[in-house]
């Protein structure tokens, strides 16, 4: 494997792992979100979230009087806790989203043991939301399903960059001269154009053209990666002594970098 083909590899299973980070992060939020829209009885809910703490929030509402008096005049249903026990029931929500915080905070530099950790929580949680609710939880068991195979992603690629070859130093030496265009751009295909931007008096684009994402430097490709779905990466080349970078980091924004120094950057939803 060339270094080349190491470093690109390096970048993706890298970007698996960061997406993994950052959809655990999003299960968080949306978590707090959820609990926040129950205290203050709105209607809306998100799927992308855990169930343990949303139920646990849930019953010490119930338990502390919090629902409309029809409700427990229609059930007969008194409640048991004051506002204190329903503070005190919340904390075991909040510590449950803690220990998801914690995960998401430590798993920061390829420290997949908790990653590994917030995976079994996940596995757990996804049990308890069918114990709880059964098949009416069916999506977001469906969900959760989703949130347990991207981490087990995170969790596999972490393993595939420990089995990476090392750089080769003479080759590394090699690459150091410019780098030759694979082939020239068809400007005229259906094209999702990620980020255009300028460097070194050259038009550089970022686009993806079909499953492929391309780096295209005064209308040529210089370097290309198939994908199916878009995990954080990155495309280069070197151009008059200079490396110019594109990709997506994982976390919504496609960049566009020259010798390490990002010059672009643009939002993106997917």
């Amino acid at each position: 494997m060339t270094n080349e083909l190491i470093k690109q590899e390096r970048a993706r299973l890298e970007g698996k792992y960061r997406t993994s980070r950052y959809n655990l992060l999003l299960v968080i939020i949306f978590t707090v979100i959820n609990i926040v829209l129950l205290v203050t009885q709105s209607n809306t809910y998100f799927l992308f979230s855990a169930s343990v703490p949303y139920f646990i929030a849930d019953i010490g509402m119930l338990f502390a009087g919090m629902y409309p008096e029809e409700f427990y005049f229609e059930t007969g249903f008194q409640p048991m806790l004051d506002i204190t026990g329903f503070v005190f029931v919340l904390s075991i929500a909040i510590v449950i989203l803690l220990a998801y915080l914690l995960c998401f905070i430590k798993s920061k530099n390829r420290k997949v043991g908790w990653l590994i950790a917030a995976l079994v929580f996940i596995s757990a949680d996804t049990a308890m939301c069918l114990v709880l609710y059964g098949l009416e939880g069916v999506i977001d068991i469906v969900f959760h399903g989703w949130v347990i195979f991207d981490l087990a992603c995170g969790i596999k690629a972490h393993n595939a960059l420990k089995k990476l070859p090392e750089l080769n130093p003479e080759e590394e030496t090699q690459e150091l001269a410019d780098s030759e265009p694979l082939y020239d751009a068809d400007m005229a295909v259906k094209a999702r154009v990620l980020l255009e931007t300028e460097a070194l008096g050259r038009k550089i684009i970022y686009r993806r053209v079909g499953k492929t994402n391309q780096l295209i430097i005064n209308g040529k490709v210089y370097a290309s990666v198939e994908m199916l779905s878009e995990p954080a990466h990155s495309l280069s080349a070197r151009i008059d002594g200079h490396e110019i970078k594109v990709g997506y980091n994982g976390a919504f924004a496609s960049y566009a970098e020259l010798d390490g120094e990002v010059i672009a950057k643009k939002r993106r939803l997917i």
